[in-house]
């Protein structure tokens, strides 16, 4: 953008007129669109599967993922910079009957896809016992957002 410089009334060399006015407010309209955030993938159940976004994480200088511990437990977000080929783990704790459950899941950023590779569950007991759990679908992406 061409900077205009304007001075002070009653100079005639200020460059005010319908043409400079109407790129200001290009210039201006463009710069907002451009930090709104877009809705790439929302489904209130969530997803535990690998997710199709609507547009390309190459277009996008940092995604905001939301996600849950099944499709109706707790909810935590997590925010990706430079998303395109990225590998990033969501990691969420959900209590239940006096047991401590942590979760983690890797997943794989490419284009307009973001595929789960893998997912691991403990489950802690107050007497600091651990164990591994087999139920592999505890952490289901909600909604995902892109930022310009």
């Amino acid at each position: 953008m061409e900077k205009i410089i304007f001075k002070n009334y009653p100079d005639t060399t200020t460059p005010l007129s319908a043409e400079n006015l109407n790129l200001l407010q290009t210039y201006i309209e463009n710069a907002i669109n451009n930090t709104l955030p877009i809705e790439l993938y929302s489904d209130a159940d969530g997803s535990n599967t690998d997710i199709t976004l609507s547009d390309s994480t190459e277009n996008y200088s940092y995604l905001e993922l939301f996600y849950s511990y099944g499709a109706t437990g707790p909810i935590n977000s997590t925010k990706v910079y430079s998303p395109n080929n990225k590998k990033i783990i969501l990691q969420i704790n959900h209590l239940s009957n006096g047991f401590l459950y942590p979760t983690i899941a890797i997943y794989d950023i490419s284009n307009d896809t973001i595929t789960k590779t893998e997912e691991e569950r403990w489950r802690i007991s107050t007497s600091g016992n651990a164990t591994r759990t087999t139920n592999t679908t505890a952490i289901y992406v909600t909604k995902v957002i892109g930022y310009k």
